[in-house]
């Protein structure tokens, strides 16, 4: 039995269609675990610079990325 080519371009979409759902479910979770990381840091009161130098490096984030991510640990440790 022969599957026709249309199947073939179906599971390719949906093979596709996962794989766009799983790369989007580990691009939030890495950010959320960033966050989460400079909350710690902010707690265990490193300096600002200190953890901007800390997420620059070991989380390859730009100067800018760093800092967004650093303010909205803020926010979130301010609400608590």
């Amino acid at each position: 039995m022969k599957i026709p080519k249309i199947a073939y371009e179906m599971f390719d979409k949906m093979k596709t269609n996962v794989q766009n759902s799983l790369d989007q479910e580990i691009a939030y979770e890495r950010w959320a675990n960033i966050e989460y990381a400079a909350q710690a840091m902010l707690e265990s009161k490193v300096e600002e610079q200190q953890i901007l130098n800390m997420l620059i490096k070991y989380w390859d984030l730009r100067p800018s990325e760093a800092n967004d991510v650093l303010r909205s640990a803020q926010k979130c440790i301010s609400e608590k």
